[in-house]
């Protein structure tokens, strides 16, 4: 399969690789400069020694063209060093970047996902409107994204689907006081959109909690259709 930029599992494989080259530049780099330095040092010794001499005019002048040959090579490698030591932190900072930004989406999809089918869940059991928040708040943080081998994802909570685990939350002395009362419409509902605002086309981001719930309790199916859409694509996980 061809290398695609736009890919984030390529590009982090290329990046990944682009940096191994570098940390290995780096060390050579690094053992280059250290070898130059001690034959610097080296030099100037020998250089000094060779001064205290008196017919050594030209041995001085030959370790002193070798010094000044080595002070340019020393300086060349010092800064190739600074060089891919730039380069380096270029990358690395990108790669963190880009890590930072990808957690930041799937931890974005993750609540997203996570708040519908919840809330889907809640609404199907006759969850009270004004416990909702409660509800939710209590729950939510028992559930999380499962992904498959397929890549598929699904809410659980407890190690349940999230819907059977709202059921049976529904249904226990905890739950029961949040359901609405047998009898009770969940309280001024009226018309086809039982009350509030009509929610028209509106995506489920963009309705009022009171249009979701009145959505979800007067037209489950619509309700289902529009998360079942809406719900964020599985992310790649990236090893």
């Amino acid at each position: 399969m061809a290398y695609d930029p736009n890919d984030p599992k390529d590009k982090e494989i290329v990046d990944g690789l682009i940096q191994a080259a570098l940390e290995e530049q780096r060390e050579a780099h690094e053992a280059e400069v250290e070898r130059l330095n001690n034959k610097n040092k080296d030099l100037l010794k020998k250089v000094a020694k060779a001064r205290e001499g008196v017919d050594n005019v030209a041995e001085i002048e030959r370790l002193e063209r070798e010094l000044d040959e080595t002070k340019h090579e020393l300086s060349e490698a010092q800064s190739n060093l600074r060089t891919t030591n730039r380069d380096l932190q270029k990358i690395t900072g990108e790669r963190d970047s880009a890590v930072k930004e990808r957690d930041s989406e799937r931890e974005f999809s993750r609540n997203e996902l996570i708040e519908n089918n919840l809330t889907a869940a809640l609404v199907e059991h006759k969850v009270a409107p004004h416990f909702m928040d409660a509800a939710r708040a209590l729950l939510k943080g028992k559930a999380a994204v499962e992904v498959d081998s397929d890549g598929n994802r699904s809410v659980k909570a407890d190690g349940k689907d999230v819907k059977e685990f709202v059921k049976e939350w529904a249904a226990s002395d905890a739950g029961k006081h949040y359901i609405i009362a047998p009898g009770n419409a969940g309280g001024g509902s009226t018309g086809a959109n039982g009350g509030g605002t009509p929610s028209g086309d509106k995506k489920l981001a963009d309705m009022s909690e009171t249009e979701r719930l009145d959505m979800a309790r007067t037209r489950p199916d619509e309700w289902k259709a529009k998360l079942a859409a809406e719900s964020p694509p599985a992310t790649p996980v990236i090893a």
